[in-house]
């Protein structure tokens, strides 16, 4: 009662496929060779008998819950690969991959952790990133709603900001007091941490030959920074390359938000480049 869906040559794309054993699947695997496999839904009927039931009879029962990681999603911080480098004969290399590196260590401790799913399988997509599926029985059976709630509860760079911000100070006596972080956000901060250290050196993000990479990085200043963030644009990316390097440069930088303590901040930029990128459509979906 499990759907697979195939894409095959001239874009042609059939739904509802299914099988009574391993033997007629491959059987149909090497007559039609297609492009692609889509797993879907488990069904209350066999797929292939969908054109002969009702819409009452013919209704998806479980799924694994599925997340998607593309990298494209980080084209606007990554350099090697996609929108950045026109010229790059690969769609993903092993610099860019530490991001979907990142995005496993990340998911897996809050999936394992905060949900307490223990049945996770990660797979490459085959093409620009990584697939999770959630096994556990809970998982399966989880409706759209349900769904969404995780996949939002999972997401920080897209779609959940205005709940989660890391940002945002309180005064108290004219000394700032930074807001205790939710512990998705201090949890991810502390492991990716060293990973965005090792990320930013291997794509020279903060380098002027990177502009875009640097004023990425500076926006996420707070408003009352502005000046400084202007002041570390205009030197960060003119022509005339100082020669400090990317590292250097992430050090001075933390070093300044240090002391100003806004240490808030700091794990604000490591999420914003190196947190997972969620395709939320595709849990939900």
């Amino acid at each position: 009662r499990r759907e697979f869906s195939f894409s095959l040559a001239g874009d042609v794309y059939v739904r509802y496929q299914s099988f009574n054993d391993a033997s007629s699947l491959r059987k149909e695997l090497v007559k039609s060779c297609p492009h692609k496999i889509d797993i879907g839904a488990v069904y209350s009927a066999p797929p292939k008998l969908q054109r002969s039931l009702s819409s009452a009879s013919f209704t998806p029962e479980w799924k694994e819950l599925v997340f998607d990681i593309d990298l494209t999603d980080y084209d606007e911080i990554r350099f090697c690969c996609g929108s950045n480098n026109p010229g790059s004969e690969t769609a993903v290399c092993h610099r860019c991959w530490q991001l979907a590196k990142c995005a496993v260590v990340c998911m897996d401790r809050a999936l394992r952790e905060d949900f307490g799913f223990e049945q996770i399988l990660w797979v490459f997509s085959g093409r620009r990133g990584v697939h999770c599926w959630v096994c556990d029985p809970a998982a399966r059976r989880l409706d759209s709603v349900g769904r969404t709630a995780v996949a939002e509860y999972l997401s920080i760079v897209h779609g959940a900001e205005s709940r989660k911000q890391t940002q945002k100070s309180l005064q108290n006596d004219s000394r700032l007091i930074e807001p205790m972080l939710h512990p998705l956000l201090e949890s991810s901060a502390e492991l990716l941490k060293s990973r965005f250290a090792d990320y930013c050196v291997s794509q020279d993000l903060l380098s002027s030959r990177h502009p875009s990479g640097v004023r990425f990085v500076l926006k996420h200043l707070p408003a009352d920074m502005a000046a400084q963030s202007n002041s570390l644009d205009q030197q960060w990316t003119t022509g005339n390359e100082s020669g400090e390097s990317t590292a250097k440069r992430w050090n001075t930088l933390k070093r300044f938000l240090k002391d100003e303590h806004r240490n808030n901040v700091i794990k604000d930029i490591i999420l914003k480049v190196t947190y997972p990128r969620l395709d939320i459509n595709v849990t939900t979906g």
